[in-house]
């Protein structure tokens, strides 16, 4: 089965690799071969007509883009782990709304599946589209796994994440200036490739973002925070970090924005908080209980080893492809 991918980014970009680069060599050995073009400057109709199925990936092209790759595709399928139709900074503009929906109602339309990364995202979806299918966000589990015992030193609260997200963090530093005050061994880890300016005399360790160090420096954390904006383009997004936690066993904290509660469930597998009192509870509340951070941490691990392992969603997304060529059959 020959499969074209048109990709959001290279192997480079975050979404690119967790939603299709991880799995292609797997795939190869199910008789899967996956070749990417990048979706924005596609042209070539005639590799599109000799392959199996077309994938397009999270991106809103124009409708005579997606009619022509229709005409031409003998399978069509669009994938989206985020809610590319909102706004991720300032609101879009009647114009950009107008035509952002169009094109989205334009490619799922004419797309034989969508594959969706979380309910958030079907349920938005479905009315648009004759098939939506949710495969999850994936790790590989040979990379990310527990520590096998505790790093020496004080209790760790970590925060991982993208220099245009550290305003997220930015937002707790009064809390966690408050926190290490009342338990003064605290220590705050900043995994980050850029330097936090948290403020508030937040005492906090820098520990810059080097490829191939993320699981490892995860592994050290004894609690990871995971503080969203609440709006439509977070409640769509299923955190990696949020995963990255889970597969390590490591406890989280985290706001109760959309998609986000399907990973970190209060009392299950982390624990949700909305407003400042309710964050400086959870934090002291693991801080003061190991018990309960070893509790959340193996029920989080358990349920990503369940649901979100390489293994496990590369079979899902197989799934959906064949499923989708056996009814063309």
């Amino acid at each position: 089965m020959k499969v074209i991918v048109l990709t959001f980014g290279d192997d480079h970009v975050a979404s690119t690799q967790y939603r299709f680069v991880q799995f292609t060599e797997g795939l190869r050995n199910e008789g899967i071969y996956i070749t990417m073009h990048l979706a924005s400057g596609f042209r070539d109709w005639k590799l599109a007509a000799a392959s199996d199925l077309v994938v397009v990936q999270k991106r809103l092209m124009r409708a005579t883009w997606v009619k022509k790759l229709r005409r031409h595709a003998r399978l069509l399928a669009f994938d989206t782990d985020d809610a590319i139709w909102e706004s991720h900074g300032k609101p879009h503009s009647w114009c950009t709304r107008l035509r952002t929906r169009h094109r989205l109602k334009t490619i799922c339309g004419a797309a034989d599946l969508c594959t969706v990364a979380n309910e958030n995202l079907a349920a938005h979806l479905r009315p648009l589209s004759r098939q939506v299918e949710i495969v999850p966000m994936a790790l590989d589990e040979k990379y990310w796994f527990p520590a096998a015992s505790r790093k020496p030193g004080p209790l760790r609260i970590g925060w991982a994440g993208a220099p245009t997200n550290l305003v997220n963090l930015i937002n707790l530093s009064k809390i966690l200036a408050d926190i290490q005050r009342q338990r003064p061994g605290t220590e705050v880890l900043v995994y980050c490739g850029q330097r936090p300016d948290p403020g508030n005399n937040v005492r906090f360790t820098h520990l810059p973002f080097v490829p191939g160090t993320e699981a490892d420096t995860v592994r050290d954390f004894d609690i990871g925070l995971l503080p969203l904006p609440d709006n439509a383009f977070a409640a769509g997004k299923s955190p990696i970090k949020a995963l990255q936690y889970a597969a390590c066993g490591i406890p989280c904290i985290a706001s109760p924005v959309g998609a986000t509660c399907e990973t970190v469930r209060h009392g299950e597998t982390g624990l949700i908080a909305s407003n400042p009192d309710e964050w400086s509870r959870a934090i002291l509340s693991l801080l003061d209980d190991e018990t309960l951070r070893h509790k959340l941490g193996e029920t989080a691990r358990r349920e990503f080893i369940a649901r979100h392992t390489r293994a496990t969603v590369q079979q899902r997304l197989l799934d959906c492809w064949q499923s989708m060529v056996a009814g063309r059959q």
